[in-house]
């Protein structure tokens, strides 16, 4: 479930990428159409110049203030994530709370019925050794499962943490791209620059923010290998817990067998 929901936090980012995709894609139409035939004259170029420098401003407005609300919905869907994947771990620790709770008392009514097979005082002493190496191995186990999960916990809010200031600077890298282009292009309209050689600047300049997108949104896909790394980890370690608890089982289990059920003496041939 954490796996499918930091997937779901995967596709939400890399959907705002395409969204400010989009935007800049607004931009290339505009760029690349925008130039209206005239004569050469220095007014026709200054009309021309602040034609290109109020459509600029308005489209880029526009597309400003969509980023800005996509952001907002972006971080109001992190919010109710890190809610829900909070409420599901006291949720799964309250389950496992309860499990151990039942497993324990369990073991105590086997650990009562097994006291009253014992017929003297050796046998007592060895079902109290037994009760003591079984409630050590759980102990135990617990103890590698608790540290296995917690490990994974701290690993998964790591990536997530990561995957989110890669998202959100990606993004502050592209506004501030576009922006510096467009503040870049106002002022050659108010230099009179030839509109022309502003829409080829602008549209190189949008261009490259595009490229820088691509690179962050390839980048930011790449955390599922770590992600995979953290889930074989915590699975080698909890099998390592279950193993290691098996074997310790399987020896108190055979010392208080040999107390309670003791091989026959072979009799001897003299």
């Amino acid at each position: 479930m954490i796996l499918v929901n930091l997937m779901m936090n995967s596709k939400r980012a890399i959907s705002l990428l395409v969204i400010l995709f989009l935007a800049a894609n607004l931009f290339l139409p505009f760029i690349s159409s925008a130039k209206a035939e005239g004569d050469d004259s220095v007014t026709d170029n200054r009309q021309k110049n602040n034609s290109f420098c109020a459509k600029t401003i308005e489209v880029f407005s526009m597309i400003d203030q969509k980023i800005i609300d996509r952001m907002s919905v972006l971080e109001k869907k992190r919010t109710d994530r890190t809610t829900r994947l909070e409420e599901r771990r006291l949720e799964r620790e309250d389950r496992l709370e309860k499990n151990r709770d039942r497993w324990q008392e369990n073991l105590q009514e086997r650990f009562k019925k097994l006291e009253e097979k014992a017929k003297d005082d050796t046998q007592r002493q060895a079902i109290i050794a037994f009760q003591k190496a079984v409630s050590d191995a759980v102990r135990i186990r617990q103890a590698a499962f608790d540290v296995a999960l917690e490990e994974f916990r701290t690993g998964l809010k790591q990536i997530i943490a990561s995957r989110k200031s890669s998202v959100d600077s990606a993004i502050e890298v592209f506004r501030a791209s576009v922006r510096t282009a467009i503040e870049k292009a106002k002022a050659d309209c108010a230099a009179g620059v030839d509109s022309s050689t502003v829409r080829s600047a602008l549209k190189q300049a949008i261009q490259s923010a595009r490229y820088t997108y691509s690179q962050a949104r390839k980048a930011v896909q790449t955390d599922k290998e770590a992600l995979n790394g953290l889930i074989e980890e915590r699975k080698k370690d909890i099998r390592a817990a279950k193993d290691a608890f098996k074997a310790s089982l399987e020896k108190a289990k055979a010392d208080l067998k040999a107390v309670l059920q003791p091989e026959p003496e072979e009799e001897s041939e003299d």
